[in-house]
């Protein structure tokens, strides 16, 4: 199953949203959606009009607002994670081991992408150059449902040889790594002990 969110500050114009329905219909996979859509009214008009629920049936969920993230990363059946980037989101993914199909939006999140598919190698590009400003709406779309449906095949690709499997495998290995730095006596445990340890000490010289 793979989850697709793009964070609370994101908002996608109407007829984007249906490129991402159409895109995850294509795709044939399970997923769980969560719409933060400019206009709630008219995307649960379209959705009531277009009959893609009805379509996706019992193999697709579509949350309007707050879903619990971290828990559905956390949750053996989710595969992949559809996402905008965000620091938080990214490093919620990797600790999960979870690979990720890569939609920034603005700020800093173009640079993560990079970082994701380039470096950490867990990644897959869904294509997005244009950046949305913040706080506005996303006008028209930056992306088509074969964008999408393209994405999430290759994210979610488990064949034996193919670069899915690949890549899930060393996305699970990130995990345990990152699982391992915050763990007692971990690199990040023992830096946040030296770094209060430092402060103590900044204090008995004053």
């Amino acid at each position: 199953m793979g989850l697709v969110s793009f964070g609370s500050l994101a908002r996608s114009s109407q007829p984007q949203l249906v490129e991402i329905a159409h895109g995850l219909e294509a795709s044939n996979r399970p997923f769980i959606w969560v719409v933060k859509p400019a206009s709630l009214a008219e995307f649960e008009r379209w959705l009531s009009d277009d009959g893609f629920e009805r379509h996706v049936g019992d193999r697709g969920l579509v949350v309007t607002g707050w879903a619990p993230q971290k828990a559905i990363l956390s949750h053996p059946a989710t595969g992949a994670f559809v996402m905008h980037c965000g620091w938080n989101s990214v490093l919620e993914c990797v600790a999960a081991g979870l690979p990720m199909t890569t939609w920034p939006h603005f700020g800093d999140q173009f640079m993560n992408e990079k970082l994701v598919v380039d470096v950490l190698r867990v990644g897959v590009l869904v294509g997005v150059k244009d950046v949305t400003q913040w706080g506005v709406e996303m006008e028209g779309m930056v992306a088509t449902w074969e964008d999408v449906e393209r994405a999430l095949e290759a994210v979610m690709d488990g064949r034996v040889g193919g670069g899915g499997a690949a890549r899930q495998a060393w996305a699970t290995e990130l995990g345990r790594k990152a699982r391992d730095a915050v763990a007692r006596v971990g690199s990040s445990d023992r830096n946040t002990t030296l770094l209060v340890d430092f402060v103590e000490q900044m204090k008995a010289t004053v």
